[in-house]
């Protein structure tokens, strides 16, 4: 069998007539009658062991690379996956089919009907879908590895894929890469206070207007990825004295236990967090200080003095009285932990709650951590 006994001329001059009406109609017929026809062709080309897998996945988060791997694996095609490989494939046949195909010959073109149109841009999509080749006609989009930042795209020759990067000319072969490690900063803590928050919201964010209307610093550092995401906080301890870690858009509470603090997620799995009689996270042997919703998928971790002198810079008079005013209105939304006065070392990083070693600080199992604050010892 091949890809046109699943679609066949009938179904492919529905589609044709949908793409004519409107995008809506084209959408239906995508998701009611073309994309159960490509699960179906590839699901029979999985079971003739036909379909390849992809390398240089190691140490990279590219979606539609793994999304791939894991449907020839155990035969689960991910809705996300089907709509970005093949959708456009479908709109551009379907455009052949009322406008002509740009890879015709003119002096065809000139000449051929409406109905050879049609049958001609169908039988060019069922070989397509049965070769496995992409190209011109099947082109999938660049997606971002979470991991590095590169742009990937998996490309096809007989349904045996390779993932490529984007080399700033071409597209070349993508390799494995090690595994980006947890990272750390260090920042001064002269007050003994630290604010951890996901924004400084006083005054019209001047805080935040005056960190991102400085110098072009964070050029190369795109919070898309686990490596930009650490740069990002790196340049802001370098720079400024205070960090910003990724998290996500969630609420996440604050704990501490002496001079170590540590932020963790307040929406965990039911089963695998212990909460109080008020809902809040409880992590054995430390003390709840706070938490906070993460709106900016943010969480920002500074001196009282920094976030003080950042306002100064913005023109802001006595920033010390504003920044008093704003933590007693926003103290649900601000965690304002007292450490002893010094330099204090922040780690995260990817799957940190899997990888960091909770032993060190004393952390039990159970709280998904995002990030650790502890004193560097002088």
């Amino acid at each position: 069998m091949g890809f046109a006994e699943h679609y066949d001329i009938g179904k492919f001059r529905t589609g044709h007539v949908a793409g004519c009406r409107s995008a809506r109609h084209a959408r239906t017929h995508h998701d009611d009658v073309f994309a159960p026809a490509v699960k179906a062709h590839l699901l029979e080309l999985r079971s003739q062991n036909r379909l390849g897998m992809t390398g240089g996945i190691a140490g990279r988060d590219v979606w539609t690379a793994t999304d791939w791997n894991e449907f020839v694996t155990t035969g689960i095609f991910s809705r996300w996956l089907l709509t970005s490989m093949f959708e456009m494939v479908m709109h551009r046949a379907h455009h052949a089919a009322r406008a002509g195909s740009p890879f015709d010959p003119p002096s065809l073109a000139a000449d051929i009907t409406a109905d050879d149109r049609v049958r001609r841009a169908w039988e060019r999509l069922c070989r397509l879908m049965d070769e496995g080749t992409s190209g011109h006609e099947w082109l999938m989009d660049p997606v971002q590895d979470g991991m590095t930042g590169d742009r990937c795209r998996m490309e096809f020759v007989g349904w045996q894929p390779g993932l490529t990067y984007w080399n700033g000319r071409s597209f070349e072969p993508a390799q494995d890469v090690e595994a980006i490690e947890l990272a750390e900063v260090t920042i001064d803590c002269p007050t003994g206070v630290l604010l951890i928050t996901d924004c400084i919201s006083l005054e019209d964010a001047l805080f935040h207007r005056v960190v991102d209307s400085g110098p072009a610093w964070h050029a190369d550092t795109s919070l898309n990825s686990h490596r930009g995401a650490i740069s990002h906080a790196t340049a802001m301890a370098s720079l400024f004295g205070f960090t910003e870690i990724i998290t996500d858009n969630t609420v996440v509470s604050v704990h501490r236990k002496g001079d170590l603090v540590l932020v963790c997620e307040a929406n965990a799995d039911e089963e695998m967090r212990i909460t109080d009689g008020n809902g809040d996270v409880v992590v054995a042997g430390w003390e709840r200080a706070g938490g906070f919703s993460c709106d900016r998928h943010m969480t920002l971790v500074a001196d009282r003095h920094a976030v003080e002198r950042t306002l100064e810079l913005g023109g802001l008079a006595d920033a010390d009285q504003a920044v008093a005013a704003w933590i007693d209105e926003m103290g649900g939304q601000c965690a304002t932990v007292q450490v002893s006065p010094g330099r204090y070392r922040v780690r995260f990083g990817p799957d940190f709650t899997k990888r960091f070693d909770r032993g060190s600080l004393g952390i039990p199992n159970g709280p998904e951590i995002w990030l650790t604050i502890e004193p560097v010892a002088v």
